[in-house]
C-alpha cells in the first residue's frame, strides 16, 4: 500500500514494487483458483476465445476491497496482460431499474468537480482537464457550485445515464464544498439516499468515483467486516456500473483513464470495455510527482512513477453489459451543444444573459458570504466584457423578489445632458409602472419641495418608494458611465481624475444610497469598470473566466462550435479567459468560414480530425481572425485611450514592470514596481491610480494557514489582454526589465526566509 501511493524514481524501488506485487498477486489467485478452476481458465483463455470476465461477488466490502486486479498466474499479471476482464459485485436483488436499457443516441454524464477553499485541489485546472477531454465524447452538464445539493438539482434537471463526482474522497465519504466553497463532507449513504429519493427514476446506471479511496471500506479496523466502501454502497444501492479507484490516485492519471474510458462509451463500446481501455490509457509512461523528488542515486529514472495505476481502477458490474449510448460521430455530438440565448430587459438594447451562465463558482461563494454577513452594498468591479452585469443579475433574484427589483440602465444617460436627472427619470418609470398614476401626486409633492435639485429629487422619490416596498433591491448597471473616463478632457489634464464623479449630483446620489442602504430594507448592486474611492468595502472584483467555462461558452456559438477541439484549445489560451472576446471570435471565424466556403465549398472535419485538417484550421481559420480577436478586444476595453490620455510615463513604467510577474503577487511588492529612487508611498500611490482604471486588478485567493481554515488573501494581476498590450507599447526594454527583475528578486529572497508558504 505504502508503494502505491508514492511515486517510484528509481530501478531498485521499481523492483521492489513489483516483488511486492507478484507475491500479493500469486496470493491472491490461490485464494480463488484450485487446479480445476486453473485448468478451466487456462482453456477459456486460449487464443480465439472471448476474454473472460471473472466477477468476484460477496457482501464484505472489506473482502471485495482487496487489490484483485493484481492478479498473477504463471509470470504474467493477468488484468494488465489482458488475458482476463475482473468486476466485483455484491449478492443483492435488485430490481429492473438496475439493468442498462436499450442504448440512448448520446451518453448523457453529470460532472461534478468539488475543491473546496484549502483543499489542495486546482478547481479549474480539474474542471478544464475533464472539460477538455470529454466534451467532444459526451453531452457533457458541469455542475456549477460543487455542492452536493447542485450535483442533485442537476441530475434531477438532466435526467444523465453517468454521474461523475472528481475531488477528494476518504472511505465511505465524498468532500463536496458548501455554498460559500468550505468543505462539507458528505457520507456516500446519505449521497446515495438522496439520489434515489429525488431523481426521477432514482440513481443512474453508472457512477464514476474519479477521487482516491473510492474503494476503501470505512474504518475497516483491522481487518474486520462490517465496513462499506463508496463505490460498493452505490452498488448495492442500485447503480449497475461503478467505476472508482483503489487509495489515492495522481491527479493526471485520473484524466488519462476518464479520457479512454468516457471516448470508449461515447463509441458504443460497452463498460467493461471502457475500463479495459482506461487500463491501457493507465499503462503509458508517467513521471508526475516523481520528477519534484530529491535523490542522491545516479541510476536512471524509471519510465513511469506509477507502474501499478492500471490496478488501481476498479469496476462493480451487474446484468448485461449493453453499451450505455450508441456510436455517434463528434460532429453529431457537438450539434447537440446548447446555443446561447439572450433577451431584452426594458427598453433600447440591453441584450442579457437568458440560458447558459457559467462558472464564476468564486465569485458566487464571495456573493454568498457577504450577504450572510449583513452587507447591504455591492460592486462588482473589473474589465469592461467579463460579464460584471451577467454576475449581477444572477445575484439579484438572491437579495429579493423581482418585483422588487429597480433597474438604473447608466449608460443610456450618456446621452442626456444631465446624467443625474436622467437616473431620476429612469427611477419615475419603475415608480409609474408599479403605482401608476397615484404616483403623480408623488412627484407633484417632491418638485414642490425639491426644485431642480436632481440628488434630493432622487433621494426624496427612494423615500417614498420604500415606504411603499417592505424591501428593495436597487440595481445601477455600467455605473462607469457616472465616472470621468478616459473620453473625457479632464483625465488628460489631470491623472487623479479617472474615475471620479461627473458631477456633483451623481456624487451625491451615491452617497445617499449607501447611507439609506445602511438604515433601511435597500440593497444596492452596481456593475462598474473603474474603481472610487467611495467602493471601499463594497467592491467585489470580478475576474477572467476560467478555462473550462469558456471553452464551454464556445459551444453556443454556430461559428465556434463547428471548430474541432484542438481548435477550441487554442483559442482557450489566446482568450485569456474574456467573454466578449470570445464573441469577437465567433464573429470573425464565421467570416472566414464563409470565405472558405465560398471559395472551396463545406467545411468538413474528419472524426477525430487529421493533423492535415487541424493545420487548416489554424491556418485559415483562426491565425486570420486572433489579430483582429485581439486588436476588438484592446478597442473594447478602452487600453489605448487610458494609455494614451491618462497615464504619465511613470505608470507605463510601473505596468511594464507588473508584466514580469507570471502569477499574481502581493501587495507588498508593488513599492518595488515603482521609480528606482522615489519613495514607497509614491510607488503606492502610482499603484493606486492604475487599480482605479482597472488596468491592476485586484483578485482574493485562499491560502491554506495550518490552522484548519483557510484564509482570503489579497493579490494584484493584470489581465492576460492587458498585459499583451503594455508588451507591445512598450516594445524591447531589456535594462528596465533586468532591474525590474532584481528588485523583485531581493523582496522575494527576504519573503523566503519567514514565510512558510510554497507559493512564495
Amino acid at each position: 500500500r505504502q508503494r502505491t501511493d508514492d511515486a517510484i524514481i528509481s530501478g531498485a524501488e521499481h523492483a521492489d514494487l513489483v516483488r511486492h506485487a507478484t507475491a500479493l498477486g500469486d496470493f491472491l489467485f490461490g485464494m480463488l483458483f484450485d487446479e480445476d478452476a486453473v485448468r478451466r481458465l487456462e482453456r477459456a483463455t486460449l487464443p480465439g476465445y472471448p476474454r473472460p470476465l471473472i466477477t468476484l461477488r460477496s457482501a464484505d466490502d472489506v473482502l471485495l476491497s482487496l487489490p484483485w486486479e493484481l492478479l498473477h498466474h504463471d509470470g504474467s499479471f493477468l488484468l494488465r496482460d489482458g488475458r482476463v476482464d475482473l468486476a466485483r459485485s455484491t449478492p443483492d436483488d435488485v430490481g429492473p431499474g438496475a439493468l442498462v436499457p436499450e442504448p440512448p443516441e448520446v451518453f448523457k454524464l453529470v460532472v461534478n468537480v468539488s475543491a473546496p477553499a484549502g483543499s489542495g485541489l486546482d478547481y479549474e485546472g480539474e474542471a478544464y482537464r475533464i472539460t477538455r477531454a470529454l466534451a467532444e465524447s459526451v453531452e457533457l452538464t458541469p455542475t456549477e457550485l460543487g455542492t452536493v445539493e447542485d450535483l442533485i438539482e442537476t441530475a434531477k434537471r438532466v435526467r444523465p445515464a453517468g454521474l461523475h463526482f472528481s475531488g477528494h474522497g476518504a472511505p465511505g465519504r465524498l468532500q463536496f464544498e458548501d455554498d460559500e466553497g468550505r468543505s462539507d463532507w458528505v457520507g456516500i449513504a446519505e449521497l446515495a439516499g438522496e439520489l434515489k429519493r429525488r431523481v426521477p427514476g432514482g440513481l443512474p446506471p453508472f457512477f464514476y468515483l474519479a477521487s482516491c479511496h473510492g474503494n476503501e471500506p470505512a474504518v475497516p479496523e483491522k481487518g474486520q467486516s462490517g465496513s462499506e466502501s463508496s463505490a460498493a454502497h452505490l452498488h448495492r444501492a442500485g447503480v449497475a456500473q461503478v467505476v472508482g479507484y483503489y487509495g489515492p490516485i495522481a491527479d493526471e492519471l485520473s484524466t488519462r483513464a476518464e479520457e479512454a474510458l468516457y471516448g470508449a462509451l461515447a463509441a458504443g463500446e460497452t463498460a467493461r470495455y471502457a475500463v479495459r481501455e482506461a487500463r491501457e490509457a493507465l499503462q503509458r509512461p508517467f513521471r508526475g510527482r516523481a520528477g519534484h523528488r530529491d535523490t542522491a542515486t545516479t541510476e536512471a529514472p524509471v519510465a513511469t512513477s506509477h507502474p501499478f495505476a492500471w490496478a488501481q481502477l476498479v469496476l462493480y458490474h451487474r446484468g448485461p453489459d449493453r453499451p450505455l449510448c450508441k456510436a455517434v460521430p463528434a460532429a453529431v455530438r457537438r450539434s447537440h451543444d446548447a446555443v446561447l440565448q439572450r433577451t431584452f430587459l426594458g427598453v433600447g438594447k440591453r441584450l442579457m444573459l437568458q440560458t447558459g451562465f457559467v462558472g464564476r463558482r468564486t465569485e458566487l461563494h464571495q456573493v454568498r458570504q457577504r450577504i450572510r454577513r449583513g452587507d447591504k452594498v455591492f460592486v462588482f468591479q473589473g474589465l469592461g466584457g467579463l460579464g460584471k452585469s451577467t454576475l449581477a443579475m444572477r445575484m439579484l433574484p438572491m437579495l429579493g423578489a423581482e418585483d422588487d427589483v429597480v433597474v438604473l440602465w447608466c449608460q443610456e444617460t450618456e446621452s442626456q445632458p444631465d446624467r443625474a436627472e436622467a437616473l431620476v427619470a429612469q427611477l419615475l418609470d419603475y415608480c409609474r409602472g408599479r403605482f401608476g398614476s397615484g404616483w403623480e401626486q408623488v412627484v407633484f409633492q417632491v418638485d414642490r419641495v425639491a426644485g431642480d435639485d436632481s440628488a434630493r429629487r432622487f433621494v426624496l422619490f427612494l423615500d417614498v418608494l420604500l415606504q411603499n416596498v417592505p424591501r428593495l433591491v436597487l440595481y445601477l448597471d455600467n455605473l462607469e458611465s457616472l465616472q470621468v473616463g478616459p473620453d473625457d478632457p479632464r483625465s488628460g489634464h489631470d491623472e487623479n481624475a479617472m474615475g471620479e464623479w461627473r458631477s456633483d449630483a451623481v456624487a451625491a446620489i451615491w452617497t445617499a444610497l449607501v447611507e439609506i442602504a445602511g438604515q433601511r430594507e435597500l440593497r444596492v448592486v452596481a456593475s462598474c469598470r473603474y474603481r472610487h474611492p467611495d467602493f471601499r468595502g463594497q467592491l467585489l472584483p470580478v475576474s477572467p473566466m476560467a478555462s473550462d467555462a469558456l471553452y464551454r461558452m464556445m459551444g453556443w456559438f454556430p461559428a465556434l462550435r463547428r471548430l474541432s477541439g484542438e481548435a477550441r484549445e487554442e483559442l482557450v489560451r489566446r482568450l485569456a479567459g474574456h467573454p466578449r472576446a470570445v464573441e469577437f471570435a465567433n464573429d470573425l471565424v464565421a467570416h472566414q468560414l464563409g470565405e472558405w466556403e465560398d471559395e472551396r465549398g463545406p467545411w468538413t472535419l474528419s472524426d477525430p480530425p487529421t493533423e492535415e485538417e487541424l493545420e487548416r484550421e489554424r491556418r485559415d481559420l483562426l491565425e486570420p481572425a486572433l489579430p483582429e480577436v485581439r486588436e476588438r478586444l484592446w478597442e473594447d476595453l478602452l487600453l489605448a485611450a487610458i494609455w494614451e490620455r491618462v497615464l504619465d510615463e511613470r505608470a507605463r513604467r510601473m505596468l511594464f514592470r507588473m508584466t514580469l510577474l507570471r502569477r499574481p503577487w502581493e501587495p507588498e511588492l508593488n513599492r518595488v514596481l515603482g521609480e528606482p529612487e522615489e519613495p514607497e508611498e509614491q510607488a503606492r500611490e502610482t499603484a493606486e491610480r492604475l487599480r482605479r482604471t482597472s488596468l491592476l486588478e485586484q483578485v482574493e485567493l485562499w491560502r491554506a494557514t495550518g490552522k484548519g481554515r483557510p484564509e482570503r488573501v489579497r493579490r494584484y494581476t493584470l489581465h492576460p489582454a492587458t498585459a499583451q498590450f503594455i508588451a507591445e507599447r512598450f516594445g524591447e526594454h531589456g535594462e528596465l526589465a533586468r532591474a525590474a527583475n532584481l528588485r523583485v528578486g531581493e523582496v522575494l529572497e527576504a519573503q523566503i526566509r519567514r514565510s512558510p508558504y510554497i507559493e512564495t
